[in-house]
């Protein structure tokens, strides 16, 4: 076997780097969705306030863009919900108590299920808790729809 000079060795390395980064979208679209992407943030824990910051029913948008997530209250229930569009990765934002996507006509109701456009997945639920008074959102877990009535993908409230 040939001896490897420096110059071969990092040539190698990089065109080794190159092939990975190129070929990890391929890979990533084939295996199909991850937990983390889900929230766009796979940071863990975020404690997003008391359980008085969302004493009334609508959406919170304070997580929205810094960790990819609204706090959503609604029918005696708290839950938090993407604010990254199922369909193109878009921003999502609220515009008058609905969800919408920056990039295309998509429609979300405020429980993250499509309405319109061309979105056929719901946005993922992020698990949240509660410790005491506090809300606590981990971005690093998602619910899917059928999973959203599972422990920790909601928390009651009065």
């Amino acid at each position: 076997m040939a001896e490897m000079n420096r110059r071969s060795f990092l040539f190698a390395a990089a065109a080794a780097t190159a092939a990975t980064v190129i070929s990890l979208p391929v890979l990533q679209a084939a295996e199909g969705p991850t937990t983390a992407p889900a929230g766009g943030n796979s940071g863990g824990p975020v404690h997003a306030g008391t359980l008085a910051d969302f004493d009334k029913d609508g959406v919170s948008d304070k997580f929205a863009k810094t960790n990819k997530f609204f706090i959503i209250r609604q029918d005696g229930k708290l839950y938090a919900v993407s604010s990254i569009c199922s369909h193109a990765r878009g921003a999502i934002s609220v515009k008058g108590g609905v969800l919408t996507c920056g990039k295309h006509p998509g429609k979300f109701d405020l429980t993250g299920t499509p309405t319109g456009g061309p979105p056929k997945r719901p946005l993922a639920r992020l698990a949240i808790s509660k410790d005491g008074d506090n809300v606590v959102v981990d971005t690093s877990k998602s619910f899917t729809k059928d999973e959203w009535e599972k422990p920790g993908a909601y928390i009651t409230v009065a």
